[in-house]
């Protein structure tokens, strides 16, 4: 599921962008690296050439008491043994000075959130850069968010930058099935993204009551049990010994309202129940549970990305008096597609139980259960959840349209004859069930472009057809 509080990395990432905009501003020939993935305990920041004998070195945590004293510590811990810099640059190691930065504190658009604004400011003393993010009452301008994500591929691009002048690269794990895409006309190469998602959008009955409930639960039971077959003999946890697997089972729930209500838990008998037991009624953001490969060598091998894993999750929206809710599973392209069968009948049963607002399977983009149309189009489901209705979240291998909806695309005779399809099938439950070809491999760019066309009427004005390559950026 990607960072789980993406508000917080979101002004994470967005502080550390505007930062390195002024530094290279002010130093136009400076060698800057940052951490834009959230990945490493060491600085968030890097500047190689501020000073002709300093290595400058900032670290960057969230506003508040808690996030100065962690900032502190991780400084310290990092100046009294900073081998991992002067390995590269053989130079004085010092907490980067916060006047290098020309503003005390700087306020721009979320790159996630349009109802959000972030701010970065100087910490207490040189080396700390402190974030936060608020709300706001009207939704920030398509040009300013546009702008923060341009600011946060300059950084990533003055990252490489820096790292090819100084002769070192970026670690990448690379999947044991890996395979690469042809090369584009630019000559660059692309991969498609290592994780599958399959996700409905509902509106869980009786709000957050009984049948809510009950919806929710038949989800994580379902995916549960899914996993149990993709994933080998032993590996899931069976009992409350969770010591004896190897897999780290995670579930919780994230409450926006009420930290103290905010919690996650070991997997256990006793845990899975409670947890189960209030699934889809509890006031939060998100309710979810993870299964962590990583923490045993050969399941990492499952595995194609750093602190990755098989995930269920459920997203709250309140939209007006209506409960809607994001139902959601991720799992690594290789498990996927070795079950790909029964994830589809997973899918499908759920979506004709609960009446389905929108459904897909595609590609998961690490934030919120995002569509490739709108991690494409800097869209939040925030936003787009709320005009489920209307317009379409996205299109991909499989999309599941309402019922409405398939009457407004001219109903499920015309998509048939539209050639873009391999199954056109009615859902009994309501609403249709659209499947571009039958196996996930099969489907390229041209299918992805047939797709496009078939479902225009109900996409954004934006919109444009692409399947992988065109949606990955490195955000």
């Amino acid at each position: 599921m990607g960072e789980r509080s993406t508000s917080t990395y979101a002004g994470y990432l967005a502080g550390l962008a505007l930062r390195v905009a002024e530094l290279r501003e002010r130093f136009p020939d400076a060698l800057v690296s940052c951490d834009v993935r959230g990945e490493f305990p060491g600085p968030d920041l890097i500047c190689w050439n501020g000073d002709p004998e300093e290595i400058w070195v900032w670290l960057f945590e969230p506003d508040g008491p808690d996030g100065v004293a962690r900032a502190r510590e991780r400084l310290r811990e990092f100046l009294a043994d900073p081998r991992e810099v002067t390995g590269v640059v053989a130079k004085r190691v010092v907490a980067g000075p916060n006047s290098a930065f020309p503003a005390v504190s700087v306020e721009a658009a979320s790159p996630l959130d349009s109802r959000q604004r972030v701010e970065v400011r100087h910490g207490p003393v040189d080396g700390i850069q402190l974030h936060r993010d608020f709300d706001v009452e009207k939704k920030t301008p398509q040009a300013e968010r546009t702008a923060m994500i341009d600011a946060v591929e300059a950084a990533t691009d003055a990252d490489a930058e820096s790292r090819e002048a100084l002769g070192f690269r970026r670690a990448e794990t690379v999947p044991a099935d890996f395979t690469e895409a042809p090369a584009a006309e630019s000559g660059s190469t692309w991969q498609r993204p290592e994780v599958i998602h399959l996700q409905l959008t509902v509106e869980l009955p009786g709000g957050a009551g009984q049948d809510g409930g009950r919806v929710a639960r038949e989800w994580f039971e379902s995916a549960w049990r899914l996993f149990h077959d993709l994933l080998p003999p032993d590996v899931l946890p069976s009992d409350s010994r969770v010591d004896r697997s190897p897999a780290g089972v995670l579930i919780g729930a994230v409450d926006p309202e009420d930290e103290e209500r905010s919690w996650e838990a070991w997997f256990s008998n006793d845990s899975w129940e409670q947890f189960r037991a209030g699934l889809g009624r509890r006031a939060a953001s998100v309710e979810f549970l993870r299964v962590d490969l990583t923490r045993q060598e050969w399941l990492a091998t499952l595995m194609p990305l750093d602190n990755a894993g098989l995930d269920i999750d459920l997203w709250h929206y309140q939209v007006d008096d209506r409960q809607l809710a994001v139902l959601g599973i991720e799992i690594p392209r290789a498990l996927f597609v070795s079950g790909e069968s029964a994830a589809l009948a997973l899918l499908r049963r759920a979506a004709e139980e609960a009446g389905v607002l929108f459904g897909l399977v595609g590609i998961d983009y690490g934030v919120q259960l995002m569509t490739g149309l709108e991690y494409a189009l800097y869209l939040h489901p925030w936003d787009t959840v709320r005009s489920v209705d209307r317009t379409l979240r996205g299109y991909s291998w499989v999309t599941i349209v309402s019922e409405a909806q398939t009457a407004r695309l001219g109903g499920a005779e015309q998509l048939r004859a539209s050639g873009a399809f391999a199954r056109v099938e009615q859902l009994a439950g309501g609403g249709c069930w659209l499947q571009a070809t039958e196996t996930f491999a099969g489907y390229t760019d041209v299918e992805a472009e047939a797709v496009f066309r078939a479902l225009r009427p109900l996409l954004p004005e934006e919109a444009y057809p692409s399947t992988f390559k065109n949606e990955w950026r490195d955000v």
